[in-house]
Parts: C-alpha cells; structure tokens; sequence
C-alpha cells in the first residue's frame, strides 16, 4: 500500500534529533538503506532543501516525506540468547542513560549479517524512544552508552560531536611497540556503499584523527609477538583505532578488514576472539545532572585467556 508524500513539523520531542534517526523512527521495518537512499537523491526535503544525514532538526523545521510504499515487513525476530547477552549486562541505568557491556559478534544496527541489533534489543525492552549516543563495531565488546529519552540522547550526542567524552581502550596489537606510548595524528576518510558498509583509510585530505596507545605488556614471541595495550581516542572516526594500528604497522589481531592474515591465523588457532578490541571505559558529563559518570566494562574472559596464553610464551 502506497503512501502519499506529506510535510511534518518538528515539534520539541524531535528537535535537535539527526535527520536519519527522526526517518528512521517513522520508516518502521523499512531497510535502513532505504532511508538512506532517498536522503541522498534528495527525496527528503527540510525546510525545502536537500540535507545530510547527520543534519539535526530544529524546532518548527518543515520536513517533506516522499510518497512510499508500507512495509509489510514483521518486527525482526530477536534470539533469546542475543536479548539475555545484552541485558544481562547492564553497567549504569537511570532514568536517562544506559551504558551496555556489548558482546561479541552483535552489530549495533540490523542488516550487516543480521536481521536485528542491538538497537532493536533496547527499545523492545525499554522504549522506542532510546537512541544510541554512539557506535562501536559489531566485532568490538564493551562500554556502549545510549540515552533513553530525546533530549539526553541529544545532549550525549553533542558530548561525542565536541570531543568531550573520555574513551579507553583495551587491545592486543600485532608486534611489540618500540616505545611504551605512541601517538598517531593521522587523518582519515571513510567511504561508504551503504548503511554498514564502510571502509576508512589514512587520507591528508581526511578528518583529524588522534589515538594514543600505551604498552602494558610485551608478549608472546616470533609471529605471535604481541603488544597488549591501552588506547585512549580524542576523536571517534570509524575504525579509528583499527586503521591507526595498521598504519603503523601494529594491527589490531584477530582484525579481518585491515589486519596481519598471517598474525590472525597464528591467533585463531589459539582460540582467540574475531577482533581484540574491548571499550574499557566511558566518562561523560550527565545530560540531566550535570555530575561525571565513569563507567568501566572487564576485559571479556576470551582475551583474558588469550593474553594469559601468550604471556606464558614470552620469554
């Protein structure tokens, strides 16, 4: 069934929200990609022009819908054992935010392998409302934080935007570094084909991108030497810290898109996890009280084993 195409306006409860996640919220089970396609051909008109994704409405915005056809698809079928991972594993919630220890293997977005995320997850069991304040990668565990209601989700969003949230990082990178800190200020440009789809690379012409990566400790030997490391980002470009490493030439192990194949082979067969790469800790200014929230997430017990494996062969 078709829908005629209609102007809406922003009211308080949708000003400041990024155009795709206000589309989003009014394409229900549409692809994603969808939406993103007629943001960029220019469908979707705000105020009478053509808009990015990442524009943030304001109040009274006049925002024309294309004509569209209703999905007939069902709500995504979410797995049980996907719902308990994700909520059993709550390390802050008030009555504005939620910060995940986020598993392994589950995107943060339906449509890259799965029919849902983690997204879908959250709102199922607390409110449509919830909106993620960032994205961490689907393979990467850890601190994801999220704002339940519209305006703490603006609020964390605007931290993130302004380089106000503190972000750590735990690692196992490919090699030993040859000083125990090392700073990378290397630009990036992502290139995207579609919602999920994405592939960044060190660019001069690209955005400003800084990482800093500490030693902890000197492991293992010959091609299973590895530096286990903490990062701290002052800037949160897609697959920041992956392409860093690589350009430094200490990818991120068990990294498929920019690692070692031969540093992956080395640590699967050491039963490691698809990408060791773990948010430690968030710390961010509360969008309602205005208090410091830390948050911290243990490193998860499969690259706990995996650095305890290698640092029995390190000398």
């Amino acid at each position: 069934m078709y829908k005629a195409a209609k102007t809406l306006e922003i009211g308080l409860e949708n000003a400041g929200r990024r155009l795709d996640n206000y589309l989003l919220s009014i394409f229900k089970n549409t692809p994603k990609s969808y939406v993103y396609r007629i943001i960029r051909s220019g469908e979707v008109r705000v105020n009478g022009g053509r808009k990015k994704a990442h524009t943030r409405l304001k109040l009274a915005d006049s925002v024309r819908i294309p004509p569209f056809r209703e999905s007939t698809q069902t709500e995504p079928v979410i797995s049980a054992q996907w719902r308990q991972s994700v909520m059993e594993n709550i390390l802050y919630e008030d009555e504005s935010v939620l910060v995940l220890d986020k598993p392994a293997g589950l995107s943060v977005h339906g449509g890259t392998g799965q029919s849902f995320g983690l997204i879908d997850i959250v709102q199922k069991e607390f409110d449509d409302q919830i909106e993620l304040a960032h994205r961490i990668d689907k393979d990467t565990t850890g601190c994801l934080l999220l704002g339940k209601t519209p305006s703490a989700a603006r609020e964390l969003h605007r931290q993130f935007r302004e380089g106000e949230v503190r972000k750590r990082y735990r690692t196992l990178l490919g090699g030993h570094l040859e000083n125990t800190e090392t700073v990378v200020c290397a630009r990036l440009t992502t290139q995207r084909r579609d919602i999920g789809e994405a592939k960044t690379r060190v660019d001069d012409h690209g955005k400003e991108a800084m990482s800093k990566f500490t030693a902890i400790d000197m492991l293992g030997a010959f091609s299973l030497a590895c530096t286990y490391a903490d990062v701290s980002i002052e800037t949160g470009r897609t697959h920041q810290i992956r392409v860093h490493a690589a350009h430094i030439g200490h990818p991120v192990a068990g990294d498929r898109r920019y690692g070692d194949p031969a540093l992956n082979d080395a640590m699967a067969k050491l039963g490691a996890p698809t990408l060791s790469l773990h948010s430690a800790c968030l710390e961010f200014t509360h969008p309602v009280s205005g208090e410091t929230v830390k948050v911290e997430a243990h490193v998860p017990q499969a690259m706990k084993q995996l650095v305890g494996s290698l640092s029995e062969m390190k000398r």
